[in-house]
């Protein structure tokens, strides 16, 4: 579990010191550049913050034409919700599926928390296309089966400072794993021209290799509060099947059954 978050200056700082660097100039955008590429290849979703469209100062996504284009910080969508009035009420849309009508126009969909109506036959040319609000991601734009109206998105980002520098984990083996990547991609121009052994060079990727999995452990490990919510979702005998409908809300809660019988 990630709590706090620290600089990825301090990563570099331990890359100077460690590897005992002078103050000449140095890679330093490099070293910049290779963090945010060991954050994403760690893999773990607590590493990054979560931003939501519509809360927190972050405006919502204005569809135009059947499509808004994505912020430019996004990792990775947890959810999308759709209001037709920017102050609501939102619901839950779902990634779009079918071969022929991933975007199908559609004017006058009908609430999409009711089961009747979901789908409808096409009068020009006799196949069935769903009614509910969907969407889907291409080219750094969501598409979406609605010409126009508002979207909320939860999703994740990797988290910045103040000069734009990544923000990352404050966990050694976090720390540990960033600086063995700077430090494996450093000594690799040297290993392919010969000038350091090959035992340095792979030394350096197996020290990677062994901090990115347990900075990847430690980030995915839940707390005890996370642990009650995830005992609550597998000791429940009626599924939640349409939890997205409810944004996953009360997926977490205790199952209660009440006797009818009790006076």
């Amino acid at each position: 579990m990630i709590y706090k978050y620290t600089s990825c200056k301090r990563v570099i700082a331990k890359v100077f010191t460690d590897l005992d660097l002078q103050e000449d100039p140095h890679r330093v955008l490099d070293f910049v550049e290779w963090i945010g590429t060991a954050l994403k290849m760690i893999g773990a979703f607590p590493a990054m913050v979560t931003k939501t469209l519509g809360k927190e100062g972050y405006p919502l996504l204005t569809i135009d034409e059947y499509q808004a284009k994505l912020p430019s910080d996004l990792h990775t969508i947890n959810q999308v919700a759709f209001a037709r009035d920017p102050n609501g009420p939102f619901f839950a849309m779902r990634y779009a599926t079918g071969s022929f009508s991933s975007n199908h126009v559609v004017t006058n969909a009908p609430d999409p928390t009711t089961d009747a109506n979901r789908t409808q036959p096409n009068s020009e040319n006799n196949t069935i296309f769903s009614y509910d609000w969907f969407y889907n991601i291409q080219g750094g734009y969501i598409k979406t089966n609605l010409r126009e109206g508002n979207l909320m998105i939860s999703y994740q980002a990797i988290p910045v400072d103040e000069d734009g520098f990544p923000l990352v984990p404050d966990d050694e083996s976090f720390l540990e794993a960033l600086y063995w990547y700077i430090n494996m991609k450093l000594l690799y121009p040297e290993f392919r021209s010969g000038r350091v052994r090959d035992a340095i060079y792979y030394d350096a990727k197996s020290s990677w290799n062994y901090y990115r999995k347990q900075a990847y452990g430690n980030a995915m490990m839940p707390d005890g509060d996370q642990l009650e919510s995830i005992k609550n979702v597998w000791n429940k005998l009626i599924p939640e099947i349409n939890a997205n409908r409810t944004f996953f809300s009360t997926i977490g809660q205790q199952e209660l059954f009440y006797n009818k019988n009790w006076k």
